[in-house]
């Protein structure tokens, strides 16, 4: 019983992080920001409600992000580039710290 309650909460927050990815890539765009720009932010809000929500492993999600990202059309090497900078690893470092 409790896995059918699990499975559609999954569901439900999945289906909201969706639709509120779709609804922000639907918009009109905003005077000053591009076609991309508008789609990082649809990505960026359906990424941060599953992180919210933890439905999905945050890992999972931060890896789907890149990926919609990069399929979104922002430069590989822009896109992964938040593992690359210095406050990262101070912040892992004191995560296991």
């Amino acid at each position: 019983m409790a896995a059918g309650i699990s499975t559609k909460r999954t569901s439900l927050w999945v289906a909201i992080a969706i639709a509120a990815g779709v609804g922000i890539a639907a918009m009109p765009e905003p005077a000053g920001l591009s076609r991309i720009g508008q789609s990082v932010l649809a990505i960026t809000a359906f990424t941060a409600i599953l992180w919210a929500s933890q439905v999905i492993n945050n890992g999972i999600s931060s890896v789907l992000m890149m990926a919609l990202l990069i399929a979104a059309g922002v430069k590989p090497p822009l896109a992964l580039s938040g593992f690359s900078a210095p406050p990262f690893w101070v912040l892992l470092t004191v995560l296991f710290y």
